[in-house]
């Protein structure tokens, strides 16, 4: 009752006090509405009816959710602009009658009566109802319809229902050029008093009864219905772009979109209109030719340029330049954010389309990452739940994608290309897409353009997915792209990890067509060829990080950093990355790839390309495959061990050496068009690491003293300072004298030493030679002999 009484005092103040009313956006308010409506504030400070909790903190600029829930009355309220089919906005209180109070008197009698006769009592009883006529300010008009009100969030009355005694009258009054005033406001204030609000839509309940209500004035939100003319993306757009003063604006190739809803309920400016528009549909905003243009991000690129047009340069500068005379010209200088600085999980706040357009949320998060960071999108349009979760996946891969940006300096042909172009470089047989954000002028002539990485063009995810309004299979006449296959990649290597000591195989799996859908694959296998004998063996939904060396890896030490030699490769998924790391994180296990046999790490991965980078600074013969370190070729295959998607297939003992079948079946795909595969365990877990620090030293009667060491390849950490644990037991090793390849002699050892006599070299070699060349390996009880070490001695 503090909300009424405070705006009937309030209005008969305001009509004193501003009889003419004022003007606001063009909409004339009287001055007992003004009244009303400063009045009606103070009593929602008193009994809190009217204004209730706003969701979350927002997390980027422009139109709230919150701000389109909760019914006012506050003086100078931005008249709401709604576009779309539809939307569902809160009533700002514009005029308020006099509170009616009616009274009501019932007399009961109790007692008396029967044969006895006696006294009977008489019980009066008085109740009071009220109601209230009141006109409430929708948004800017016109609007062609009402659909329905709810009151504290419960649906009260919908188009083609009666109102049910709730109120004497309900009158939409559209907000059009011809709008002429209530007859229900100029019976309290007077004909003739009461300005028509032209330009604004509003609704005006008669005699609207408060008793359901705990005699107060509820919380009305609205639904109502747009002409045709404001329910396209592009209608919008350039709506907003002339209420601004810009114009005229090129959005034609928008047209076309539907927009379901969007309301902006406060002044801003019309950048912060269009952003989340922007965000929700994925378009660009350029100049061109003198006027604002709005264009897809999913657009093929309009200029290929060619890799000898790359690199330009002013000859008379060159010696300032960062290149020397004769030096090759660099055609593309790259950069990366950093990894945390990007969002690791996305969530969208939206009106749901099935939820009677009330807040709900959608979140896209990333599996592999080492960010930390989540943010938030709100966005004030109506859509579908698939709808918001699908701008949240696209919004959070496109963030993720333009991580990387790019620079190339340009002749002066190309002068004519701008921001928001799309262009296709060659890099030495590969192919660069990228979307230009900024131009800037080099050298006299000399075009310097910056570029962010640019997979949106056909094929694309966001190519794929629906925008907003639009059903989910788009009338493009196409059927939908299938999953890809799946490349299967198996690999017997030594343990990464103490679990993994048994006999197995790693499993990368990854998309064999990257430009296609990949959902995650299940690995079959068994003992014979026919799938039908086929088990379940493994399975995952993360690709791992797979590519190919470009360039062939040379011989480098074992023992410390590799600072001279370098690798390229081609990851097969451009859209998969690889990251420098600092040297003590890298020492300490990170950045572990495996190539062409040896395991390797890097501390420097410089992006070339498109999924090309050149690897450096690097130590070699990790994990006991120093033998793996020379003998590299092209077009090796490499896995990321320490990435996303690497999984284990243990097997048997008795399976290793015998030959197995594998395929992996893509989900969503038929099983018969996965290859099947034919691979050989050897049990590489199992094996004992090759022996270090083999010497020799010679007595005085020609003896050769041999001794070595011994390696762990589970638990490596030198705990007592004088041996690594013993894993194979009992301690055997296998020592071999050779010649030329031959094996002279092999011997058994039960400690890393032996004691080659000068009669056992006489009875090898005919004499005591001068070296001898010798091999050793340690033996296991399960898989037998490990990974051998040679030395001449």
């Amino acid at each position: 009752m503090a909300t009424l009484a405070f705006s009937v005092a309030g209005g008969a103040l305001g009509q004193s006090l501003l009889p003419a009313g004022v003007s606001l956006f063009g909409q004339t308010l009287g001055g007992a509405a003004i009244g009303q409506a400063v009045g009606g504030l103070a009593g929602a400070a008193v009994d809190n009816v009217l204004f209730g909790a706003s969701l979350p903190r927002q997390r980027v600029e422009g139109p709230r959710l919150s701000e389109l829930r909760v019914s006012g009355s506050e003086y100078g309220s931005a008249i709401p602009l709604v576009y779309g089919a539809a939307c569902r906005l809160s009533g700002t209180v514009i005029w308020m009658g006099p509170v009616a109070e009616r009274k009501s008197t019932r007399t009961e009698t109790h007692g008396g009566g029967g044969k006895g006769g006696g006294s009977s009592a008489k019980t009066t009883t008085t109740t009071y109802s009220y109601d209230v006529s009141l006109a409430l300010g929708l948004c800017q008009g016109p609007v062609r319809a009402l659909r329905r009100i709810w009151a504290d969030g419960r649906l009260l009355w919908e188009a083609g229902q009666e109102l049910d005694g709730l109120a004497a009258g309900l009158q939409l009054y559209p907000g059009d050029a011809a709008q002429a005033p209530s007859p229900v406001i100029e019976s309290v204030e007077g004909a003739g008093r009461v300005p028509a609000y032209r330009g604004l839509a509003y609704l005006v309940l008669e005699r609207l009864e408060l008793g359901p209500f705990g005699n107060r004035l509820p919380n009305f939100t609205f639904e109502v219905a747009l002409p045709p003319e404001r329910t396209r993306l592009s209608d919008a757009l350039v709506d907003l772009c002339a209420r601004a003063g810009v114009g005229p604006v090129q959005a034609l190739a928008l047209e076309g979109q539907p927009l379901r809803g969007y309301a902006i309920p406060r002044l801003m400016s019309a950048r912060e209109a269009i952003e989340p528009l922007q965000r929700a549909y994925f378009f660009d905003i350029r100049e061109q030719d003198g006027q604002l243009a709005f264009r897809p991000l999913v657009q093929a690129a309009q200029t290929r340029i060619p890799a000898e047009d790359l690199g330009a340069f002013d000859a008379d500068g060159r010696a300032t330049a960062d290149f020397a005379e004769g030096a090759p010209v660099p055609r593309l200088a790259s950069r990366r954010a950093d990894v945390h600085s990007l969002p690791r999980a996305l969530a969208v706040q939206y009106a749901d389309v099935a939820r009677d357009h009330q807040a709900g949320v959608q979140q896209a998060r990333r599996r592999e990452s080492l960010s930390r960071s989540e943010t938030e999108l709100q966005l004030p349009l109506l859509l579908t739940a698939d709808e918001a979760r699908s701008i949240a996946e696209r919004s959070l891969a496109l963030a993720w994608q333009q991580r990387v940006t790019h620079e190339i300096t340009l002749p002066p042909a190309y002068r004519r290309l701008g921001p928001g172009d799309v262009v296709s470089l060659e890099l030495e047989g590969a192919e660069l897409q990228g979307r230009i954000l900024e131009r800037r002028f080099a050298a006299p002539g000399l075009l310097s353009l910056e570029l962010v990485a640019d997979r949106t063009g056909p094929g694309s995810a966001l190519e794929a997915a629906a925008p907003p309004g639009v059903p989910a299979l788009a009338a493009r006449n196409r059927a939908p792209a299938r999953n890809s296959p799946t490349h299967l990649i198996l690999l017997d290597l030594p343990a990464l990890r103490s679990q993994d000591a048994g006999a197995g195989f790693y499993v990368a799996l990854s998309p064999a067509d990257p430009a296609l859908r990949w959902p995650g694959a299940l690995v079959e296998g068994g003992g014979l060829p026919q799938p039908e004998s086929f088990r379940s063996l493994a399975e995952s939904e993360t690709a791992a990080v797979t590519g190919r060396a470009l360039t062939i890896l040379p011989p480098g030490p074992v023992t410390h950093w590799d600072r001279a030699a370098a690798v390229e490769l081609q990851l097969d998924d451009p859209e998969r990355e690889l990251d420098s790391l600092p040297e003590d994180q890298v020492a300490a296990g990170r950045n572990l790839l495996w190539l062409g046999g040896e395991i390797l790490q890097f501390a420097s991965a410089e992006l070339m390309g498109p999924g090309s980078y050149r690897l450096s600074r690097l130590l070699r013969g990790r994990l006991g495959t120093e033998a793996a370190v020379a003998g590299h070729k092209a077009e090796e295959t490499a896995v990321l061990l320490d990435g996303p998607g690497l999984g284990r297939i243990a097997l048997d003992v008795n399976d290793l050496g015998r030959p197995r079948w594998y395929r992996a079946v893509t989900w969503g795909r038929d099983g018969d068009d996965a290859e099947v595969t034919e691979r050989t365990c050897e049990g590489r877990a199992l094996q004992p690491w090759a022996p270090v620090h083999l010497r020799g030293r010679r007595a005085g009667n020609d003896d050769l003293a041999i001794t070595w060491v011994r390696r762990a390849r589970l638990d490596r950490r030198w705990r007592d300072g004088f041996d690594v644990a013993l894993e194979d037991g009992p301690e055997t090793y296998e020592l071999e004298v050779l010649q030329d390849g031959a094996v002279l002699r092999r011997e058994t050892c039960p400690a890393p030493e032996f004691t080659y006599t000068a009669v056992q070299q006489q009875a090898d070699f005919g004499t005591v030679p001068s070296s001898v060349r010798l091999r050793v390996c340690q033996i296991s009880p399960v898989v037998g002999r490990g990974q051998a070490r040679e030395a001449e001695l």
